[in-house]
């Protein structure tokens, strides 16, 4: 298990600022240990050039899980770098699961949907804290965090765990957060299924009723695998409410299946997970 941090600027206006970002993140998630395959045509950073427009994505790479269910149930990550739906200012990434590729970063056979991530707001002043996190079976990233909302996003890839926490070959989920919206999409082993055509809400630890805190702290439910279903617990994050802790960018720790596990705090806006918490967030694994 591995962490890595940088720092970017959320904006594309210029080359330097795009390679800022992109190659920031590239770099940490080869860092945490998801190297690129040797699948053709992938970006190059000391070329790269920043998007022209609006839902560009100027290069790919292609990632690879390494953990020993890698040769059963083959996960390869593809991530594309460009610019986000609103703006051609804004960072994008669009990210896609798949089991085997051409070796020129086309998936063969079945995939996730492709999802597309991004702030809602553009600064090409400041630099923001970015965080990754990672293994051989699992990659978490955390863009741009800021006390603002309008600027962080993420996503991570996990396999789906027994209840002792280890890794199954039975999928992986893929979760992704942005302003407004989180999404969920389970990804099982070979091309079989079923499994959803659209996203869900990924797993929640909070309580159905009321906001979950008492006295300063806060409640969660224990957590359970179910298997076949999208919002499958993995470990690689959960909702929690704004409402109880607002701060982006802290950690905490959580205990899962008998074992403490580190959390870190996204503190953006996803909207209502119940009737009873206007907003919720993502707590994303960070060890």
């Amino acid at each position: 298990m591995a962490t890595a941090s940088f720092m970017a600027k959320v904006d594309n206006s210029t080359d330097e600022n795009f390679r800022l970002w992109g190659k920031g993140l590239s770099d940490a998630i080869t860092a945490v240990g998801l190297a690129k395959t040797a699948d053709t045509g992938q970006i190059d950073w000391a070329t790269a050039a920043k998007p022209a427009a609006l839902s560009t994505y100027v290069g790919y790479e292609i990632r690879t899980f390494s953990d020993a269910i890698q040769s059963s149930c083959p996960i390869f990550v593809r991530l594309e770098y460009g610019a986000y739906t609103s703006s051609q200012l804004r960072p994008g990434v669009r990210i896609t699961i798949g089991h085997e590729t051409d070796g020129a970063g086309n998936f063969i056979g079945a995939t996730t949907i492709t999802f597309s991530v991004g702030p809602v707001s553009q600064d090409a002043t400041l630099l923001f804290n970015c965080f990754v996190s990672g293994a051989s079976d699992r990659v978490s990233v955390v863009m741009f965090v800021s006390s603002s909302t309008y600027y962080t996003f993420g996503f991570y890839v996990e396999r789906l765990k027994d209840n002792s926490g280890e890794p199954t070959d039975a999928g992986v989920n893929i979760v992704t957060i942005y302003p407004g919206a989180k999404f969920s999409q389970l990804f099982p082993k070979g091309n079989g299924g079923p499994f959803p055509a659209a996203p869900v809400s990924p797993c929640c630890m909070a309580p159905y009723s009321g906001q979950g805190s008492y006295a300063g702290n806060l409640g969660a439910y224990p957590i359970y695998p179910l298997f076949g279903y999208s919002a499958n617990p993995d470990l690689g994050g959960f909702v929690y409410f704004l409402n109880d802790i607002a701060s982006g960018g802290c950690t905490m720790t959580i205990n899962i299946y008998g074992q403490n596990h580190t959390y870190l705090l996204m503190g953006i806006k996803s909207g209502a997970t119940n009737g009873n918490s206007s907003e919720a967030s993502i707590a994303m694994r960070f060890e």
